[in-house]
C-alpha cells in the first residue's frame, strides 16, 4: 500500500535568526539542514517528490511516496532527526577544545533535555487514491492541522538561573559566579563567549559549529567589502600586512573587525581579559595584535587603506542583509496534477538553490541559507542590488517570480533585531510580489522603505547615478527637500495638484548647485503621497551612491 508523506522540519527562520554572530547564522542553517539530509537519506529515492533527488540539499519540508507502514517509518524519521543533532553534540563535547568548557556545564541533564525538545517535526500521509492532485491537497490540509496542533511541552526552568539571550524561553547550561557572569572556564578558547553570554545548549552547539567552520565574516567584515574589491585592486602593500595579521588571529576576529577602531578596541579588551587561559598558538597571536595595536602600527595601517580609496574618516559602516523568496509558490504546486510535473518542478528549484552561493560570491557576500526558493545572504551595499536582481533572474527558469528585500543596516546593530528588519522589508516587496524593496537604517535616523517592482530597476539605478559625487548632478540635500514639500503639501489642496507639485520640485531642484530640473519624471508629482515615496527613494539612492563610488565595474 503506498502513501502519500508530508514532513515539516523546524523552527526555521527564527532559529536561523538567533544568533549574535553571523556564524551563529550560518551553524543554525547547516544544522537545520543536516537535519533534513538524515530524514531525506532514510527515504525511498524513487519515492521523492520534494526534493526530487537525495543529492540536492534538502528543504525543510519534504514531499515522498511510501510503501509500507507510514507511521513506523516516521517514528524513524523522526529518531534520526533527534540524533543528527545528538550525534553533533557528542562530537563538540569529544573535541579536544573543549574539555575545560565541559567544567562549566552545571547540569548535563538541562542540556540534554533541550537538544531532546527544540526540534519541531510533524509529519502527515495519505493513501494514494490514483488523483495525486487531490492526494497532495488533502497530506498538506492534514499536515497544516498537526503543526497547529502544538505539544506545548514546557522546556526545564530553574528560578534564579540566567536565560540564554538566543533564546530566553531555555536556561543557560553554564556556571555563574557573582552578577550572572559565567566560570572562567566556560570563556576564551573556543567559544570566545562574553562574560553574561549564558547561552542554552543549542546556541552553544550553534557558536561550536560556527567557530570550526571558520568561515562566516563578521558583520564588520562585510562592511569592509564595500571598498575591499577596490582595494585588491590597487593593492597597497598595508593591506597583505593587515590581512596576514587577521589570518593568524584567534577565530571571532577578522580583517573587518581590524578596520574599525571600536571594533578593534572591543577585541583588544577580550584578548587582554582572556590572555591567560589561551592556547599557546593562540597567545602568541594575541600579543602581535596587542603590539601592532599599542605602537600605532596598526592604525596607521588602517589609515593608507582608506587613503587609499579616498576616504578621509572611517571605514564604511554599513551593509546589507538580502532576503527573497518565490511568489505564490503554494499556487504554482497547487495547479499539478501529476507526480512527475512536481518532481521537474523540484528540480528547477534545486537549481536555483544550488547556484545562490556562486551568485552571491560573485558579488562579493555570504550565503546564510538557500533552501529551496528562500535565500538570505549578507552583502556589501553596492553590490546588493545586482546580487539580488541576479538571483531574480535565475529564478526565472523556475516559471516563478522572485521578490527580495533588502536592508541597509550599521554593523554594530544587533544582527537579531537587523534580521527583522529584513524579512519585513521583504514583506513589503510581497505586497506587490515580483518587486524588489530596499530600506536603510541609520543609526539614530528614520528608517526609509520603498518597493519597486523589478521593471523598474532602472529607476534606482538611474538616481544612484544622479547622486554620483564625482558628477555633482543633484545636491545632497534636495531628497530631504522634496520630503519637506510631501510633508507640506499632505491634508491640503496641494497634495493632489499635480501641476503645482511638478512646478515647486522643479523650482527646489533648480537652485541647487548642479541641479537639473530634467531629470525629474511627472509620475512621481502625482500626489503628495507618490511624491513622499519618492523623496524616500531619492534619499535612499543618495546613500547608495556613497558606496558605488567605491564599486569596481
Amino acid at each position: 500500500m503506498t502513501h502519500l508523506l508530508a514532513i515539516s522540519i523546524g523552527p526555521v527562520q527564527d532559529f536561523i535568526a538567533a544568533g549574535r554572530k553571523t556564524a551563529d547564522l550560518k551553524a543554525g542553517s547547516q544544522l537545520l539542514v543536516d537535519v533534513a539530509k538524515a530524514v531525506v537519506d532514510l527515504l525511498p529515492n524513487n519515492g521523492l517528490i520534494f526534493p526530487s533527488s537525495k543529492d540536492d540539499e534538502p528543504p525543510n519540508k519534504i514531499l515522498c511516496k511510501v510503501d509500507g507502514d507510514p507511521q513506523a517509518l516516521v517514528a524513524q524519521l523522526r529518531e534520526a532527526a533527534l540524533k543528527t543533532v545528538q550525534n553533533q553534540w557528542s562530537s563538540m563535547m569529544e573535541d579536544k577544545a573543549m574539555n575545560r568548557v565541559k567544567s562549566a556545564i552545571r547540569d548535563e541533564s538541562v542540556a540534554d533535555d533541550q537538544l531532546n525538545n527544540f526540534l519541531e517535526f510533524y509529519a502527515a500521509w495519505v493513501q494514494e487514491s490514483g488523483d495525486y492532485k487531490t492526494d497532495r491537497e488533502r497530506v498538506e490540509k492534514l499536515l497544516a492541522g498537526r503543526k497547529a496542533t502544538r505539544e506545548f511541552a514546557l522546556p526545564t526552568s530553574n528560578e534564579r538561573v540566567p536565560k540564554s539571550p538566543l533564546d530566553p524561553s531555555r536556561d543557560g547550561i553554564f556556571k555563574v559566579g557573582a552578577g550572572f557572569r559565567l566560570v572562567d572556564s566556560a570563556l576564551g578558547y573556543p567559544l570566545w563567549l562574553k562574560p553574561r553570554e549564558t547561552l542554552d545548549a543549542i546556541s552553544v552547539l550553534k557558536r561550536w559549529k560556527g567557530r570550526a567552520s571558520d568561515s562566516a565574516p563578521s558583520t564588520a567584515s562585510m562592511a569592509f567589502r564595500s571598498i575591499k574589491p577596490k582595494l585588491d585592486q590597487i593593492k597597497p602593500p598595508e593591506l597583505d600586512q593587515m590581512s596576514n595579521l587577521a589570518h593568524d588571529l584567534p577565530a571571532g576576529i577578522d580583517l573587518g573587525d581590524l578596520m574599525f577602531p571600536s571594533r578593534t578596541d572591543q577585541a583588544i579588551k577580550e584578548l587582554e581579559e582572556k590572555v591567560d587561559i589561551m592556547p599557546n598558538e593562540a597567545l602568541d597571536r594575541a600579543r602581535t595584535l596587542l603590539s601592532y595595536h599599542k605602537d600605532h602600527t596598526l592604525a596607521n595601517w588602517r589609515k593608507a587603506l582608506l587613503s587609499a580609496v579616498g576616504i578621509k574618516g572611517e571605514c564604511p559602516p554599513y551593509y546589507a542583509i538580502l532576503v527573497a523568496d518565490g511568489d505564490r509558490m503554494g499556487k504554482r504546486i497547487s495547479e499539478m496534477g501529476r507526480v512527475e510535473e512536481h518532481q521537474e518542478f523540484s528540480n528547477k528549484i534545486a537549481a536555483f538553490a544550488n547556484g545562490v552561493s556562486g551568485i552571491v560570491d560573485k558579488h562579493h557576500g555570504f550565503t546564510v541559507y538557500a533552501g529551496g526558493d528562500d535565500v538570505l545572504a549578507l552583502l556589501p551595499i553596492n553590490t546588493a542590488l545586482d546580487c539580488a536582481n541576479e538571483l531574480r533572474e535565475s529564478f526565472k527558469a523556475t516559471g516563478c517570480t522572485m521578490s527580495a528585500g533588502i536592508a541597509i543596516v550599521h554593523h554594530m546593530e544587533n544582527l537579531h533585531v537587523c534580521l527583522e528588519w529584513a524579512r519585513k522589508t521583504e514583506k513589503e516587496a510581497k505586497k506587490e510580489r515580483d518587486s524588489v524593496a530596499i530600506a536603510l537604517h541609520t543609526r539614530g535616523g528614520e528608517a526609509h522603505t520603498v518597493a519597486t517592482k523589478w521593471d523598474d530597476l532602472s529607476a534606482w539605478t538611474k538616481w544612484i547615478q544622479a547622486f554620483d559625487p564625482s558628477k555633482k548632478e543633484l545636491a545632497r540635500g534636495f531628497p530631504y527637500e522634496l520630503r519637506n514639500l510631501t510633508r507640506e503639501a499632505k491634508d491640503t489642496a496641494l497634495g493632489s495638484n499635480k501641476t503645482v507639485l511638478l512646478e515647486e520640485g522643479k523650482r527646489i531642484i533648480e537652485r541647487k548647485e548642479g541641479g537639473q530640473s530634467t531629470l525629474l519624471e511627472d509620475k512621481w508629482f502625482n500626489d503628495a503621497e507618490t511624491l513622499e515615496t519618492f523623496s524616500k527613494l531619492l534619499i535612499i539612492a543618495r546613500f547608495l551612491a556613497e558606496y558605488y563610488q567605491w564599486k569596481v565595474k
